[in-house]
């Protein structure tokens, strides 16, 4: 792979990561207030409030960011993969690497007291985030750029 293609690659990884989060990853946050589990009082996943510190960016904007970045990364990592793989890959991901960085490295970074994270916020955080991954995928593959 040349070092146009992997710019290319990486910059369409972050493009579709930012997008599955406004798409997929909110229906599935939606499907999970809908069910009730999680609070109706839980602020939308797309929402432009609450502002997030440091900056007071909306939480959306954080969201996509950094599903972008989680898209840059994987979409190079999983350049070669096609088939089951590559769909299984992206699952997995988003259902594990992503949402285990969510739930045990992000509130580290922020500071907060580590609180033992129940069984029910791993099912959604997991649920969340491989819904992210998945669509993800679908995203470069409907767009041509995903592996078949």
């Amino acid at each position: 792979m040349n070092n146009s293609s992997t710019v290319g690659r990486a910059m369409f990884g972050f493009v579709v990561g930012a997008l599955s989060v406004v798409t997929f990853m909110s229906a599935a946050w939606w499907l999970t207030r809908a069910g009730g589990f999680i609070p109706a009082t839980a602020p939308p996943l797309w929402g432009l409030d609450p502002r997030v510190p440091p900056f007071s960016v909306p939480r959306v904007v954080i969201l996509a960011f950094w599903g972008g970045v989680w898209g840059l990364v994987l979409n190079l990592l999983f350049a070669g993969l096609r088939g089951a793989g590559y769909w299984l890959a992206w699952l997995l991901a988003g259902a594990i690497a992503v949402a285990g960085v969510a739930v045990f490295v992000v509130p580290a970074i922020k500071g907060v007291p580590f609180a033992s994270p129940t069984a029910q916020r791993l099912m959604i955080s997991g649920f969340l985030n491989g819904a992210w991954g998945l669509g993800a995928a679908i995203w470069l593959a409907l767009l041509g750029r995903g592996g078949r």
